[in-house]
């Protein structure tokens, strides 16, 4: 009914859809969920828990949603756990993860692609390209 070229190219152009969609709302919500209970646990866990009043430290509780992670280190940063510059290193760090992990997806994407012969090889490269560069404008906006 369909001929195989109309079929890839649908394919491929879904998949690009995809992985923008996916690159621009981004990998790991969970992760950073998880990040954030680490760094609540870890804050309560430190010897400086007599410096942070019980208030403070619930108000760090991880939060559905994107202002969560930011807004956890807001607060300890405001109670005087975190320095400023403890929170950017936290946030660049944080960043430069998601980043890398979010490489790695696409490639691994691709190249399970190609493996199973659902674009060539060419195109996955094409199709690689395409989406780190889409990567790296996002990464330049905010």
């Amino acid at each position: 009914m369909y001929s195989k070229g109309k079929i890839l190219v649908v394919s491929l152009v879904a998949l690009v859809v995809l992985g923008i969609g996916i690159v621009r709302e981004g990998f790991g919500r969970n992760t950073a969920l998880a990040s954030n209970s680490n760094i609540v646990s870890n804050t309560v866990e430190a010897d400086t828990v007599s410096e942070v009043n019980e208030e403070s430290v619930a108000q760090a509780e991880p939060k559905r949603g994107k202002g969560g992670f930011r807004s956890t280190l807001k607060t300890l940063q405001e109670s005087g756990v975190l320095t400023e510059t403890d929170v950017k290193n936290i946030e660049t760090y944080h960043k430069e993860k998601r980043k890398s992990e979010m490489k790695e997806r696409i490639s691994e994407d691709i190249n399970d692609m190609v493996n199973n012969k659902v674009i060539t090889a060419e195109k996955g490269a094409k199709l690689k390209e395409a989406l780190e560069k889409e990567l790296e404008k996002i990464g330049q906006e905010k």
